[in-house]
């Protein structure tokens, strides 16, 4: 999901501008609304456009919008520039950073390289902070003119690409030789392999969840300690939480973005919890539109179009916003939203609760997406990368850049050791739902599964095609890169 600095709280602010939403928004950061602002309206026969996909800042953790993108192939672009420049007898492991933040960047800057030097006088690392937004173009471009770095982020669903576009190193000799990988969790084991190679180590975990205001369940006569469990609750406590005045939303029962990356996001949760999935189980027939994909998709459209419990221009960037002040009851979000509620409202961090388990038809799913840093092929010194990774994934290290990025530490022993999340009851809980999340689909079509489902759900939800055809239609497409 997203996490918002106070620019880009303005700035979600003004994609839903001409909105009693946005009005709220803009006020609460201190903004003046436009003149135009108006109420959100549902129009469920005019098609969404899809909005672009949101590009964090440096100030932005958690769920850095990439992450599940397979590597693109478009014009070269102007690549990043290492600075290090190395003693006699050192070498340099240039190392690409997507997952960052400032406090995160002055960490790394100021004690992990220095300390990592210090322990390691023959290895000289220079960390290059890129942002997600162009990271992926970028990292592309290095590779076709031989610049690529020795180190580089990779997102969940990546694996796939870096594999067969070869432009990762197998390292499965020096993990047996160091011995640590059971310590990680199962979920983010399987972002780093493909096929038995393994070509890096996982840095960080995010998961989606549900959540709620507790004041808003207290106006509607709900508990507020209790969040809906299965998709019957869900749908009975957004009806009875939706506010409006005609067509004006007051509040959104239950908020669900219906553009860009965060659409088809939200909607594979709902996906697994009928008990579907993407693809089957070996990876080789589109299996999204067979009954389970169908009844989670009808369950969507019944959300947007009967029961109307969110507008159809809600945005994953306004989600924080609007949930933060009063206008969203109900929404999918990670530790990044709760970030964003501790930062710009810190008195209504005890008014949220946290869904776990997650919510459940068949099963209780939730989305969970580990990112890593893998070897690149073009490295000259493979094993002092690999000495830079694993001292990065060290317990205590694994822990101090998770706590600096709102994120979770991807190995069991750095979560035991973790008291930011045992300390604070909404990311303990976030956290339990990590264990109910499904593998992505590593495959290299997956950007073009996800660059192709948004369309999907929005053509359903806009009532151009139903659910069985868009998700037919979608398979139709996909079928043939598998």
């Amino acid at each position: 999901m997203f996490r918002a600095t106070r620019r880009e709280f303005l700035r979600a602010a003004s994609l839903i501008a001409g909105t009693s939403i946005a009005t709220s928004v803009m006020a609460a950061c201190g903004a003046t609304p436009s003149p135009a602002a108006a109420a959100i309206t549902q129009q469920p026969s005019t098609p969404v456009q899809a909005a672009a996909t949101p590009v964090p800042t440096s100030a932005a953790p958690a769920t850095q919008v990439p992450a599940t993108q397979a590597l693109p192939t478009e014009t070269p672009v102007p690549v990043p520039t290492a600075t290090a420049v190395p003693q006699a007898g050192q070498v340099t492991i240039e190392w690409w950073v997507a997952e960052w933040n400032d406090p995160v960047r002055d960490w790394l800057q100021k004690d992990f390289v220095s300390g990592f030097e210090k322990d390691n006088p023959t290895i000289k690392v220079d960390p290059v902070f890129v942002d997600w937004g162009d990271y992926l173009t970028k990292l592309t471009t290095a590779f076709a003119g031989g610049t690529a770095p020795d180190l580089s982020a990779g997102g969940s669903s990546m694996v796939a690409t870096v594999a067969t576009k070869n432009q990762g190193t197998a390292i499965n000799d020096l993990i047996e030789e160091w011995g640590q990988l059971d310590d990680f969790h199962p979920m983010a084991q399987a972002v780093i392999q493909y096929k038995g190679k393994i070509y890096g180590l996982p840095t960080d975990i995010g998961v989606e969840s549900l959540v709620w205001r507790k004041d808003l369940f207290e106006k509607a006569n709900l508990d507020p300690e209790k969040g809906p469990a299965d998709w019957v609750q869900l749908q009975d406590y957004a009806v009875k939480l939706t506010e409006r005045d005609g067509d004006a939303f007051k509040v959104a029962g239950f908020y669900m973005p219906m553009a860009g990356y965060a659409t088809w996001h939200a909607w594979v949760a709902f996906l697994w919890q009928a008990g579907g999935d993407i693809l089957n189980e070996d990876r080789t027939k589109v299996i999204i539109n067979e009954q389970p994909g169908v009844d989670a998709l009808q369950f969507y459209v019944d959300l947007m179009t009967k029961d109307k419990v969110s507008p159809l221009s809600a945005t994953e960037q306004a989600g924080p916003p609007v949930f933060t002040t009063g206008m969203v009851a109900m929404m999918i979000g990670d530790q990044g939203t709760l970030a964003s509620v501790k930062e710009f409202a810190p008195d209504l961090y005890s008014k949220v609760g946290v869904l776990t388990p997650p919510l459940k038809k068949v099963r209780s799913a939730a989305v969970v997406f580990p990112d890593w840093v893998f070897v690149t092929s073009q490295t000259k010194h493979v094993r002092e990368a690999f000495q830079v990774l694993t001292t990065f994934a060290a317990p205590e290290n694994n822990v101090k850049f998770n706590e600096l990025y709102s994120t979770f530490p991807t190995r069991k022993s750095a979560t035991a050791k973790a008291t930011y999340i045992s300390d604070d009851p909404l990311l303990a809980a976030s956290g339990k739902n990590i264990d109910y999340g499904l593998p992505w689909p590593q495959v290299p079509a997956f950007s073009k599964i996800r660059e192709e489902l948004t369309p999907a759900i929005q053509q359903a939800v806009t009532g151009q095609k139903t659910p069985k055809q868009a998700l037919d239609d979608f398979a139709n497409e996909i079928q043939p890169l598998l």
